[in-house]
């Protein structure tokens, strides 16, 4: 995600936190030690987690799994 320049900002607070609104739009995907469970879901509803090549994405009560067979290293 491209960040908008909030520089412009006068207040160094209000400029911070325009900042970690755009780090976060995308949210963060999680690093599990284990894959969720339906009765350890490690996972709150709204989070995505990664365990192995699998993505797990909670939505309410449903965690959705996808699985990749290939993935791309970014050398860039």
């Amino acid at each position: 995600m491209k960040e908008t320049p909030v520089d412009f900002l006068k207040d160094p607070d209000q400029e911070n936190l325009m900042k970690h609104i755009f780090r976060e739009a995308q949210g963060n995907i999680l690093e599990l030690s284990t894959a969720p469970t339906a009765s350890v879901p490690l996972l709150e509803p709204g989070q995505v987690g990664k365990y192995s090549n699998d993505i797990y994405w909670r939505v309410e009560k449903t965690i959705y799994k996808i699985s990749s067979d290939s993935q791309i290293t970014v050398t860039a």
